[in-house]
Protein backbone atom coordinates (compact mmCIF):
# COMPACT_ATOMS: atom_id res chain seq x y z
CA UNK A 1 0.00 0.00 0.00
CA UNK A 2 2.86 2.32 0.81
CA UNK A 3 4.50 1.78 -2.59
CA UNK A 4 1.22 2.53 -4.37
CA UNK A 5 0.79 5.80 -2.45
CA UNK A 6 4.37 6.80 -3.27
CA UNK A 7 3.76 6.06 -6.95
CA UNK A 8 0.62 8.22 -7.00
CA UNK A 9 2.39 11.03 -5.18
CA UNK A 10 5.30 10.87 -7.62
CA UNK A 11 2.96 11.11 -10.60
CA UNK A 12 1.25 14.14 -9.06
CA UNK A 13 4.63 15.79 -8.59
CA UNK A 14 5.50 15.08 -12.23
CA UNK A 15 2.24 16.64 -13.35
CA UNK A 16 2.73 19.77 -11.24
CA UNK A 17 6.29 20.11 -12.50
CA UNK A 18 5.19 19.76 -16.10
CA UNK A 19 2.47 22.40 -15.57
CA UNK A 20 5.09 24.80 -14.26
CA UNK A 21 7.43 24.24 -17.20
CA UNK A 22 4.65 24.42 -19.78
CA UNK A 23 3.59 27.90 -18.62
CA UNK A 24 7.02 29.41 -19.22
CA UNK A 25 7.23 31.31 -22.51
CA UNK A 26 10.79 32.57 -22.95
CA UNK A 27 12.88 31.93 -19.86
CA UNK A 28 12.90 29.73 -16.76
CA UNK A 29 14.78 30.72 -13.60
CA UNK A 30 15.72 27.96 -11.15
CA UNK A 31 16.08 29.01 -7.52
CA UNK A 32 16.98 26.11 -5.23
CA UNK A 33 17.83 26.06 -1.53
CA UNK A 34 20.24 23.11 -1.62
CA UNK A 35 22.64 21.45 -4.06
CA UNK A 36 21.01 19.68 -7.01
CA UNK A 37 22.60 16.41 -5.91
CA UNK A 38 20.57 16.55 -2.69
CA UNK A 39 17.22 16.43 -4.50
CA UNK A 40 15.42 13.17 -5.22
CA UNK A 41 12.71 11.93 -7.55
CA UNK A 42 11.26 13.80 -10.51
CA UNK A 43 12.49 17.25 -9.52
CA UNK A 44 16.04 15.89 -9.26
CA UNK A 45 15.88 14.49 -12.80
CA UNK A 46 14.53 17.77 -14.17
CA UNK A 47 17.12 19.91 -12.39
CA UNK A 48 19.96 17.63 -13.43
CA UNK A 49 18.76 17.65 -17.04
CA UNK A 50 18.77 21.44 -17.29
CA UNK A 51 22.01 21.69 -15.36
CA UNK A 52 23.65 19.41 -17.91
CA UNK A 53 22.34 21.56 -20.76
CA UNK A 54 23.71 24.72 -19.17
CA UNK A 55 27.07 23.21 -18.28
CA UNK A 56 27.72 21.18 -21.39
CA UNK A 57 26.03 23.47 -23.89
CA UNK A 58 25.45 20.77 -26.51
CA UNK A 59 24.23 17.21 -26.51
CA UNK A 60 27.04 14.70 -26.18
CA UNK A 61 27.35 11.38 -28.05
CA UNK A 62 27.27 9.57 -24.70
CA UNK A 63 23.59 10.53 -24.36
CA UNK A 64 22.57 8.39 -27.33
CA UNK A 65 21.67 4.71 -27.17
CA UNK A 66 24.88 2.70 -26.67
CA UNK A 67 23.26 -0.27 -28.45
CA UNK A 68 22.78 1.79 -31.61
CA UNK A 69 26.12 3.10 -32.88
CA UNK A 70 24.44 4.84 -35.82
CA UNK A 71 22.74 7.27 -33.44
CA UNK A 72 26.10 8.84 -32.68
CA UNK A 73 26.60 9.40 -36.37
CA UNK A 74 23.14 10.89 -36.75
CA UNK A 75 23.79 13.31 -33.88
CA UNK A 76 27.07 14.36 -35.46
CA UNK A 77 25.36 14.95 -38.82
CA UNK A 78 22.60 16.99 -37.14
CA UNK A 79 25.04 19.23 -35.30
CA UNK A 80 27.09 19.78 -38.46
CA UNK A 81 24.11 20.50 -40.71
CA UNK A 82 23.70 24.05 -42.07
CA UNK A 83 20.17 24.12 -40.65
CA UNK A 84 21.43 23.51 -37.11
CA UNK A 85 24.35 25.91 -37.46
CA UNK A 86 22.04 28.70 -38.64
CA UNK A 87 19.42 28.21 -35.90
CA UNK A 88 21.27 26.55 -33.04
CA UNK A 89 19.98 29.06 -30.46
CA UNK A 90 16.39 28.11 -31.38
CA UNK A 91 16.91 24.34 -31.59
CA UNK A 92 16.82 21.75 -28.84
CA UNK A 93 17.85 18.15 -29.53
CA UNK A 94 16.92 15.48 -26.97
CA UNK A 95 18.40 12.01 -27.59
CA UNK A 96 16.43 8.96 -26.39
CA UNK A 97 13.50 11.12 -25.39
CA UNK A 98 10.87 9.18 -23.31
CA UNK A 99 7.94 10.45 -25.35
CA UNK A 100 5.46 7.84 -24.09
CA UNK A 101 6.07 8.77 -20.46
CA UNK A 102 5.82 12.45 -21.35
CA UNK A 103 2.46 12.05 -23.12
CA UNK A 104 1.09 9.91 -20.31
CA UNK A 105 1.66 12.81 -17.90
CA UNK A 106 -0.17 15.19 -20.23
CA UNK A 107 -3.00 12.95 -21.37
CA UNK A 108 -4.87 10.85 -18.76
CA UNK A 109 -6.39 8.79 -21.59
CA UNK A 110 -3.00 7.74 -23.02
CA UNK A 111 -2.99 3.94 -23.29
CA UNK A 112 0.05 3.35 -25.51
CA UNK A 113 3.48 1.94 -24.60
CA UNK A 114 6.18 4.01 -22.93
CA UNK A 115 7.93 4.64 -26.24
CA UNK A 116 11.30 6.29 -26.66
CA UNK A 117 12.40 8.07 -29.81
CA UNK A 118 15.96 8.36 -31.12
CA UNK A 119 15.81 12.17 -31.20
CA UNK A 120 13.24 14.85 -30.52
CA UNK A 121 14.13 18.09 -32.26
CA UNK A 122 12.23 21.22 -31.21
CA UNK A 123 12.57 24.35 -33.32
CA UNK A 124 11.06 27.50 -31.78
CA UNK A 125 10.21 30.52 -33.94
CA UNK A 126 7.96 33.55 -33.71
CA UNK A 127 5.37 31.71 -35.79
CA UNK A 128 5.29 28.73 -33.45
CA UNK A 129 7.14 25.57 -32.52
CA UNK A 130 7.94 22.59 -34.70
CA UNK A 131 8.44 19.25 -32.94
CA UNK A 132 10.10 16.67 -35.13
CA UNK A 133 10.88 13.08 -34.20
CA UNK A 134 14.02 11.83 -35.96
CA UNK A 135 14.41 8.07 -36.21
CA UNK A 136 17.20 6.09 -37.77
CA UNK A 137 15.83 2.82 -39.18
CA UNK A 138 18.46 0.13 -39.17
CA UNK A 139 18.01 -2.43 -41.94
CA UNK A 140 18.06 -5.40 -39.59
CA UNK A 141 15.55 -4.24 -36.97
CA UNK A 142 13.08 -1.99 -38.84
CA UNK A 143 12.40 -3.65 -42.20
CA UNK A 144 10.48 -6.78 -43.12
CA UNK A 145 12.57 -9.87 -43.54
CA UNK A 146 12.96 -11.59 -46.89
CA UNK A 147 11.93 -8.59 -48.97
CA UNK A 148 13.90 -7.04 -51.80
CA UNK A 149 14.27 -3.63 -50.14
CA UNK A 150 15.99 -0.94 -52.16
CA UNK A 151 16.17 2.82 -52.58
CA UNK A 152 12.94 2.90 -54.57
CA UNK A 153 10.65 0.93 -52.22
CA UNK A 154 12.17 1.03 -48.73
CA UNK A 155 9.25 3.00 -47.25
CA UNK A 156 6.85 0.18 -48.17
CA UNK A 157 8.57 -2.46 -46.09
CA UNK A 158 8.78 -0.83 -42.67
CA UNK A 159 7.56 -2.98 -39.80
CA UNK A 160 3.92 -2.51 -38.84
CA UNK A 161 4.87 -1.68 -35.24
CA UNK A 162 7.00 1.27 -36.43
CA UNK A 163 4.20 2.55 -38.66
CA UNK A 164 1.67 2.28 -35.83
CA UNK A 165 3.94 4.18 -33.46
CA UNK A 166 4.50 6.93 -36.03
CA UNK A 167 0.78 7.35 -36.74
CA UNK A 168 -0.02 7.47 -33.03
CA UNK A 169 2.60 10.12 -32.26
CA UNK A 170 1.57 12.15 -35.31
CA UNK A 171 -1.95 12.24 -33.89
CA UNK A 172 -0.45 14.17 -30.95
CA UNK A 173 1.03 16.78 -33.29
CA UNK A 174 4.55 15.43 -33.80
CA UNK A 175 6.08 15.00 -37.24
CA UNK A 176 8.45 12.24 -38.28
CA UNK A 177 11.70 12.30 -40.20
CA UNK A 178 12.74 8.70 -40.87
CA UNK A 179 16.26 8.22 -42.18
CA UNK A 180 18.10 5.11 -43.27
CA UNK A 181 20.90 4.04 -45.53
CA UNK A 182 18.65 4.44 -48.59
CA UNK A 183 17.76 8.13 -48.21
CA UNK A 184 20.79 9.83 -46.60
CA UNK A 185 22.64 10.46 -49.85
CA UNK A 186 26.34 11.07 -50.22
CA UNK A 187 26.37 14.01 -47.77
CA UNK A 188 24.17 13.04 -44.78
CA UNK A 189 24.60 16.41 -43.01
CA UNK A 190 23.47 18.34 -46.07
CA UNK A 191 20.62 15.89 -46.70
CA UNK A 192 19.35 16.27 -43.13
CA UNK A 193 19.59 20.04 -43.39
CA UNK A 194 17.49 20.16 -46.55
CA UNK A 195 14.87 17.78 -45.16
CA UNK A 196 14.55 19.72 -41.90
CA UNK A 197 14.31 23.08 -43.68
CA UNK A 198 11.50 21.77 -45.87
CA UNK A 199 9.64 20.17 -42.96
CA UNK A 200 9.82 23.26 -40.73
CA UNK A 201 8.69 25.56 -43.52
CA UNK A 202 5.76 23.32 -44.35
CA UNK A 203 4.77 22.89 -40.71
CA UNK A 204 4.78 26.60 -39.94
CA UNK A 205 2.81 27.37 -43.07
CA UNK A 206 0.19 24.71 -42.34
CA UNK A 207 -0.05 25.75 -38.68
CA UNK A 208 -0.52 22.19 -37.53
CA UNK A 209 -3.11 21.26 -34.94
CA UNK A 210 -0.77 21.71 -31.98
CA UNK A 211 -2.06 18.69 -30.05
CA UNK A 212 0.89 18.75 -27.65
CA UNK A 213 0.08 22.35 -26.73
CA UNK A 214 -3.53 21.29 -26.15
CA UNK A 215 -2.34 18.45 -23.91
CA UNK A 216 -0.26 20.89 -21.89
CA UNK A 217 -3.25 23.18 -21.47
CA UNK A 218 -5.36 20.21 -20.43
CA UNK A 219 -2.76 19.18 -17.84
CA UNK A 220 -2.79 22.73 -16.46
CA UNK A 221 -6.59 22.66 -16.23
CA UNK A 222 -6.59 19.31 -14.42
CA UNK A 223 -3.97 20.47 -11.93
CA UNK A 224 -5.92 23.68 -11.27
CA UNK A 225 -9.17 21.67 -10.89
CA UNK A 226 -10.73 23.62 -13.76
CA UNK A 227 -11.12 20.38 -15.73
CA UNK A 228 -12.12 16.85 -14.74
CA UNK A 229 -11.83 13.43 -16.35
CA UNK A 230 -15.29 11.91 -16.94
CA UNK A 231 -15.45 8.34 -15.60
CA UNK A 232 -18.24 7.44 -18.04
CA UNK A 233 -16.93 8.59 -21.42
CA UNK A 234 -13.26 9.11 -20.59
CA UNK A 235 -13.25 12.66 -21.95
CA UNK A 236 -11.79 15.65 -20.11
CA UNK A 237 -14.48 18.28 -19.55
CA UNK A 238 -14.85 21.62 -17.73
CA UNK A 239 -16.06 21.37 -14.14
CA UNK A 240 -19.32 23.10 -15.14
CA UNK A 241 -20.24 20.06 -17.24
CA UNK A 242 -20.56 17.95 -14.08
CA UNK A 243 -23.13 20.25 -12.42
CA UNK A 244 -26.78 19.13 -12.57
CA UNK A 245 -28.52 22.24 -13.88
CA UNK A 246 -31.95 20.66 -13.41
CA UNK A 247 -31.55 21.09 -9.65
CA UNK A 248 -31.52 24.87 -10.00
CA UNK A 249 -34.93 26.50 -9.57
CA UNK A 250 -35.93 28.51 -12.64
CA UNK A 251 -39.49 29.64 -11.87
CA UNK A 252 -42.09 30.39 -9.20
CA UNK A 253 -45.85 30.23 -8.94
CA UNK A 254 -48.70 31.91 -7.09
CA UNK A 255 -50.47 30.13 -4.26
CA UNK A 256 -54.01 31.43 -3.68
CA UNK A 257 -54.85 32.19 -0.11
CA UNK A 258 -51.26 32.44 1.09
CA UNK A 259 -50.64 35.99 2.34
CA UNK A 260 -47.53 37.75 1.15
CA UNK A 261 -46.99 35.51 -1.91
CA UNK A 262 -47.39 37.14 -5.28
CA UNK A 263 -47.81 35.41 -8.64
CA UNK A 264 -45.00 35.26 -11.15
CA UNK A 265 -43.75 33.59 -14.31
CA UNK A 266 -40.98 31.23 -15.45
CA UNK A 267 -37.58 32.80 -15.71
CA UNK A 268 -37.76 35.01 -12.57
CA UNK A 269 -34.84 35.47 -10.22
CA UNK A 270 -33.92 32.58 -7.94
CA UNK A 271 -34.36 34.97 -5.00
CA UNK A 272 -38.12 35.06 -5.63
CA UNK A 273 -38.25 31.27 -5.53
CA UNK A 274 -36.50 31.33 -2.18
CA UNK A 275 -38.93 33.99 -0.94
CA UNK A 276 -41.84 31.83 -2.09
CA UNK A 277 -40.53 28.80 -0.22
CA UNK A 278 -39.93 30.91 2.90
CA UNK A 279 -43.47 32.38 2.78
CA UNK A 280 -45.05 28.99 2.22
CA UNK A 281 -43.13 27.57 5.15
CA UNK A 282 -44.23 30.38 7.45
CA UNK A 283 -47.85 30.06 6.31
CA UNK A 284 -47.78 26.30 6.84
CA UNK A 285 -46.37 26.61 10.36
CA UNK A 286 -48.99 29.25 11.22
CA UNK A 287 -51.79 27.04 9.90
CA UNK A 288 -50.58 24.05 11.92
CA UNK A 289 -50.39 26.12 15.12
CA UNK A 290 -53.90 27.54 14.61
CA UNK A 291 -55.27 24.03 13.98
CA UNK A 292 -53.66 22.68 17.15
CA UNK A 293 -54.96 25.59 19.22
CA UNK A 294 -58.49 25.02 17.84
CA UNK A 295 -58.35 21.29 18.61
CA UNK A 296 -57.09 21.88 22.13
CA UNK A 297 -59.70 24.53 22.82
CA UNK A 298 -62.46 22.33 21.46
CA UNK A 299 -61.31 19.35 23.49
CA UNK A 300 -61.24 21.40 26.70
CA UNK A 301 -64.85 22.62 26.22
CA UNK A 302 -66.15 19.11 25.51
CA UNK A 303 -64.42 17.77 28.60
CA UNK A 304 -65.94 20.44 30.76
CA UNK A 305 -69.44 19.78 29.46
CA UNK A 306 -68.98 16.05 30.10
CA UNK A 307 -67.82 16.62 33.68
CA UNK A 308 -70.77 18.88 34.35
CA UNK A 309 -73.35 16.50 32.88
CA UNK A 310 -72.07 13.26 34.43
CA UNK A 311 -72.79 14.00 38.09
CA UNK A 312 -76.31 15.07 37.21
CA UNK A 313 -76.98 11.84 35.28
CA UNK A 314 -75.49 9.74 38.07
CA UNK A 315 -77.53 11.50 40.73
CA UNK A 316 -80.81 10.94 38.87
CA UNK A 317 -80.04 7.21 38.46
CA UNK A 318 -79.10 6.88 42.12
CA UNK A 319 -82.31 8.54 43.26
CA UNK A 320 -84.35 6.35 40.96
CA UNK A 321 -82.78 3.16 42.31
CA UNK A 322 -83.13 4.27 45.91
CA UNK A 323 -86.84 4.72 45.29
CA UNK A 324 -87.06 1.03 44.51
CA UNK A 325 -85.02 0.03 47.51
CA UNK A 326 -81.92 -0.85 45.44
CA UNK A 327 -78.51 0.68 46.05
CA UNK A 328 -76.81 -0.43 42.77
CA UNK A 329 -75.58 2.29 40.41
CA UNK A 330 -75.92 2.45 36.62
CA UNK A 331 -73.39 0.30 34.80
Amino acid sequence: MGDAEETVEEKLKQQRLNVGFSRAEELVWFVHSKPIEAYKGTIAKALQHYANLLEKGEVKPEQTDPNSPMERSVLDWLQKSPFYQAHRDSIEILPQFPIGQYLRQLDPTYQHPAWRVDFLLTFVTEKGSARIVIEYDGFEHHFQKGKNVNVGNHDRYLLEADIERQLTLESYGYRFLRINRFNLGKDPAQTLSEKLEAMVERLLEDRRSGSVDEMQQMASGLAAKELKNCSRCGAVKPMEAFFDKTLKSRGWWAWPGVPGVQGGGRGEEDGRSEALISSLGAALVTSIILTLVTILASGTNVGRRHLQAKPKQGTDLLHAQEGRGTLSRDR
